[in-house]
């Protein structure tokens, strides 16, 4: 029974430290807190509403939330979409957090 739950737990460890390897964003296994660019600006890079949402996860096992574009721009209530980020917290992957930023007017 305990070398069951030894192997249970190293290969919990190991997709925790292997799940994020499909992504082309940099971060950090252990902790990680960053914003990145999703769209650009191109021109007028002049704003007067920020929009957010937020999707959540624990453990990479259950995740909840609505991180989109859509979301971000009601709960801003942008009509002209000028610019988005994203902004990751994770620490251990045993909570995550993505926010979509919407920039516009």
């Amino acid at each position: 029974m305990k070398k069951q739950i030894l192997l249970l737990v190293g290969i919990i460890v190991l997709t925790l430290f292997v799940s994020g390897c499909m992504s082309n964003e940099p971060g950090g296994t252990v902790y990680a807190n960053m914003t990145s660019p999703m769209i650009s600006p191109t021109g007028d890079t002049s704003y007067t509403k920020v929009g957010t949402a937020s999707t959540h996860s624990i453990l990479y096992l259950f995740a909840w939330g609505d991180g989109g574009l859509v979301k971000a721009s009601k709960n801003g209530n942008i009509k002209k979409i000028k610019m988005v980020d994203m902004d990751i917290f994770n620490i251990l992957g045993l909570y995550i957090k993505y926010t979509t930023q919407v920039y516009g007017d």
